[in-house]
């Protein structure tokens, strides 16, 4: 174990860093584009990208998934799944393809015929790199894997910025797009270490869709739902609106991926190696609760609070409007990052249908919550979307319960004390910091937020004192 907690601590340092990395050039690239681009570029790209994405969805049938929860995992395998893969992204190009005047028709824009053709190539060069990241991450090379999506960032965010530079809109957005896909996929191959060979096994195709089928359908699932407020607001709404809406996401996005997401993707790889002992899945859940609780509360918190001056500094005053869906987006974001860390070991534990049969629930709940919502409009939906977020977390909570052991009050005694602890650090930054957009403005707030929050949750959580304690003991 001593070996697997070493690989696992190096796996999630080298995947975190990475990811920040990743985020941090993605992010920076898209606030010079907000600077470059209008909102309604934004969203007539954010329009076809719904479209691209519902057709990915496709391209997977959760045979990464399958291969890395896999107690026993032979080559054939890799090369069914390659090709399943390879056979389904064809038939979802050509789909693209032939439907993208349907698309054009659907939100009466003429012009995204061309850029859907355009991008749905980038859908195909990143469903050919599954297999060689399901590889690498099984084998915990997240080192590996944070290169490769860094450099693919890099590049692409380059094309995109000196594109836009010489005028051409909405085209630099699909040429880093498309970009982004090409380079990271050309990488991933030589430092997999895996070439496709051409066999293809129906009975390994049935072994691996045993556990990859069910989490293919909770994730058709989830994509849907996850893409489907824009769609809503592309259609009922105008391209400014979906501009507005979709920098405000990823906004948030990229504050909740830096939160936990590099936890949740080792921990599933590291989880699914312990899947047979009860204690160790407990344990090892409890620690990452404690963790993603900490970070997700603490940085949704400090984005809640500096997003007014954030908002103004980075964007300009043109996305003023974006500040209010900022907030209110913060306000259910950190459900995400804290489900995936109670789920984890639920996957991992190779409990896939009971997987599915939650996300069937969570979803209906999300879509009656949407139908409300967008009655009273854009900022209505944010606000049912938080509303609903809670009850999807007790959800999760209670079928956690099923890998680990753990009950829905020793989770909220795990998460309680940074909720609260975010909440008066975000409520003191507000009242007691001024609203200059200047980035002395920001850093002030930013160390008032951080003394106020790390004190308190100190003070207040005996989880985050007991990891502290065992960590201090084993180093």
């Amino acid at each position: 174990m001593k070996t697997l907690h070493l690989k696992s601590f190096q796996a999630f340092t080298w995947d975190y860093l990475g990811r920040i990395a990743q985020r941090a050039t993605s992010f920076g690239v898209g606030v010079l584009l907000a600077r470059l681009l209008t909102p309604s570029e934004f969203g007539v790209v954010g329009m076809v990208m719904v479209f691209v994405a519902y057709g990915e969805m496709f391209t997977g049938l959760g045979l990464g998934e399958a291969i890395i929860q896999g107690r026993e995992i032979a080559l054939i395998d890799y090369d069914t799944a390659f090709f399943s893969n390879l056979l389904l992204s064809v038939l979802m190009l050509m789909a693209l393809f032939i439907g993208a005047p349907w698309v054009s028709s659907f939100y009466g824009v003429s012009s995204l015929t061309p850029l859907l053709r355009v991008l749905a190539l980038g859908m195909a060069f990143r469903s050919l790199s599954l297999v060689p990241q399901a590889i690498l991450r099984r084998r915990l090379r997240f080192d590996s894997l944070a290169q490769v999506n860094f450099l693919g960032t890099l590049l692409g965010g380059a094309a995109g910025v000196v594109l836009a530079l010489f005028g051409y809109g909405v085209w630099a957005l699909v040429a880093q797009n498309l970009m982004v896909s090409v380079v990271a996929t050309a990488l991933i191959y030589p430092v997999a270490g895996w070439r496709p060979r051409i066999r293809f096994s129906v009975r390994s195709l049935r072994n691996l869709m045993s556990f990859g089928g069910p989490m293919f359908l909770a994730s058709l699932l989830h994509g849907f739902y996850s893409r489907l407020d824009t769609l809503v607001i592309g259609k009922l709404f105008s391209a400014r609106d979906l501009g507005l809406f979709s920098r405000a996401k990823s906004l948030t996005n990229f504050t909740v991926s830096v939160s936990s997401e590099s936890l949740s993707q080792v921990a599933f790889s590291t989880l699914s190696r312990i899947q047979d002992s009860k204690d160790q899945l407990t344990t090892g859940t409890k620690a990452m609760l404690t963790v993603v609780g900490l970070a997700a509360f603490g940085l949704v918190g400090w984005l809640y609070s500096v997003a007014a001056s954030l908002v103004i500094f980075l964007l300009t005053e043109r996305w003023a409007e974006a500040i209010p869906l900022v907030r209110l987006l913060c306000l259910g974001m950190w459900v995400a990052p804290v489900s995936a860390a109670l789920l984890a070991p639920l996957k991992a534990a190779g409990f896939a249908q009971a997987f599915l049969r939650l996300e069937v629930i969570k979803k209906g709940i999300g879509l009656v919550a949407m139908g409300v919502g967008f009655y009273f409009g854009v900022e209505g939906y944010l606000i049912a979307f938080a509303v609903a977020g809670v009850v999807v977390l007790l959800l999760n909570m209670r079928f956690s319960c099923l890998a680990t052991g753990l009950t829905v009050g020793e989770q909220f005694r795990i998460l309680l004390p940074p909720g609260l602890s975010a909440v008066l650090a975000a409520g003191i930054v507000l009242l007691a910091t001024g609203q200059g957009v200047s980035i002395w403005n920001i850093i002030a707030k930013t160390l008032v937020f951080s003394v106020v929050y790390g004190t308190s949750v100190l003070l207040i959580s005996k989880p985050l004192r007991e990891l502290l304690m065992r960590l201090r003991k084993e180093i």
